[in-house]
């Protein structure tokens, strides 16, 4: 008996360990139920906000995106226009060149020097103009892409991004531009700003490159270039210069055009007495052109016969060829013609040049002093044709005789105190006759230099770099 009751109280001890260990496993289960409810619910917000935080941002990104889009068309469309100006200034420049190759020194406002030097100098100056100008292009493009700085772009119907600012820096010395700007993504209530940078480099308009540049005085003298550039006023239209004031004092151009035909003072004409009135220091830049030669020296309305005073000045007839009765006695000036002149008789001339594609005249002759005959080829047959021809009183002529060798064969030509250059186009060697006074040569520099023209070297070829993204350096940076 006394063993039977031992146990069961060991039983019954044994049966309240058992309950208990079941109560706690209840606690516990109900405990974890809790914590795993609260950690859910805690997760699900936070990967709420995870998410629209992203979409946020990623609406900033796409705004930055499409900004830098807008922006980069705004700048190679400025760049575009500005290259377009960039070559009408240089056509411009080309067409000073072919004046100023005329002359032995160049001087502007701030360019001087040799052809060369003076050029350079002006393509720098309308490469830094250029800068300006695209800078400034730049710049209004961009103020009327931002004028309303807020303006929201939609994504979807819950998310959408605006512009929140912008700024434009210019930093000269680096010769860059940077354009700030800030866009905000919004999702919902939640908002993200992301700043953009998008910067570019200030280009060059105009190379700097020494090769870029070559030709411009290098090379041999340009037959075709140089007689265009030689005769080139006499092309020109009533659009292209104004007529002569009366005052030649208030005269500002370098071409005008005298349209007064037959006046007279006395005995001498009102175009010679104008010539006469011109500024000293404007003499060697005007040049005149006259639709009628005859008509602008006539002292009485027929009489052009003889005795016209250039003034010292350069007169250019803008009809192709001129015929007169006769050219008697010009004196202190020159005249071109781009054409053939055809005349009774020239005699008698002192300190006189006539530069033409050809004459047809009788007689070269008379009191002869210091005349200057250049006669620069039509390529037409009887173009070069006269009785005969005296150089004297330290008289030149210049004449070009390609294409035309057998026409002056038989001409008469005396030299004396005077001398004669011919031009051939073959390839042959300079060579002089007649003890010096008659030369032949085929460079065409050295032909005009010797009457006292300039020639045009080869090409002007100044290249202007082309457009290129790559030349800009543009990009963007996302700041986050």
């Amino acid at each position: 008996m006394p063993d039977c009751g031992r146990r069961r109280k060991l039983h019954k001890k044994e049966g309240g360990y058992a309950l208990l260990i079941v109560m706690l496993a209840l606690i516990l289960i109900s405990m974890f139920a809790v914590t795993f409810y609260t950690t859910s619910a805690s997760h699900r917000l936070q990967q709420q906000q995870v998410e629209s935080s992203t979409l946020s941002v990623g609406a900033a990104e796409m705004g930055v995106q499409r900004v830098h889009y807008e922006l980069k068309n705004r700048i190679l469309t400025a760049y575009g226009n500005t290259t377009d100006e960039t070559q009408i200034d240089i056509h411009h420049l080309k067409e000073k060149m072919k004046e100023y190759a005329l002359r032995g020194q160049k001087v502007t406002a701030l360019c001087n020097g040799n052809l060369q030097e003076w050029a350079d100098c002006e393509a720098d100056m309308i490469n830094e103009r250029m800068k300006r100008q695209f800078i400034e292009n730049v710049r209004n493009s961009l103020a009327t892409y931002f004028i309303a700085d807020n303006r929201a772009f939609s994504v979807d119907s819950d998310v959408e991004y605006r512009i929140s600012d912008h700024m434009l820096h210019l930093d000269k010395k680096e010769g860059e531009i940077k354009v700030e700007y800030s866009i905000v993504g919004k999702e919902e209530e939640k908002e993200k700003e992301l700043k953009g940078v998008l910067s570019l480099r200030i280009p060059e308009f105009i190379s700097s490159d020494d090769n870029d540049r070559e030709g411009v005085i290098t090379g041999r003298v340009d037959p075709d270039k140089s007689n265009e550039a030689i005769f080139y006023p006499t092309t020109f239209t009533f659009e292209q210069a104004r007529a002569c004031p009366s005052n030649p004092g208030d005269l500002n151009e370098i071409h005008c055009f005298w349209t007064e035909k037959g006046k007279y003072e006395g005995d001498t004409s009102l175009f010679e007495n104008w010539l006469s009135l011109v500024p000293e220091i404007k003499k060697d830049k005007v040049k005149v052109i006259s639709d009628d030669i005859c008509g602008a020296f006539s002292h009485n309305g027929n009489n052009c016969n003889n005795n016209w005073d250039f003034g010292g000045l350069s007169v250019y007839a803008r009809i192709g060829s001129e015929k007169y009765a006769n050219v008697n006695n010009p004196v202190n000036g020159a005249l071109y013609v781009n054409g053939v002149v055809n005349a009774g008789n020239m005699n008698n001339a002192d300190n006189f040049m006539l530069v033409a594609r050809g004459i047809d005249v009788g007689n070269i002759n008379g009191s002869i002093n210091r005349l200057t005959l250049v006669l620069l080829g039509t390529g037409e047959p009887n173009a070069l044709n006269w009785d005969s021809l005296a150089l004297k009183g330290n008289s030149r002529a210049c004449i070009n005789i390609s294409g035309a060798e057998d026409e002056i064969n038989n001409k008469s030509i005396t030299i004396d105190s005077g001398s004669l250059l011919t031009f051939y186009s073959e390839t042959i060697e300079p060579k002089t006759l007649q003890g010096g006074k008659e030369r032949y040569t085929n460079d065409y520099g050295e032909f005009l230099n010797a009457c006292g023209l300039k020639g045009v070297r080869g090409a002007e070829n100044y290249t202007i770099k082309g457009m290129n993204e790559g030349q800009l350096d543009l990009q963007t940076d996302v700041i986050y």
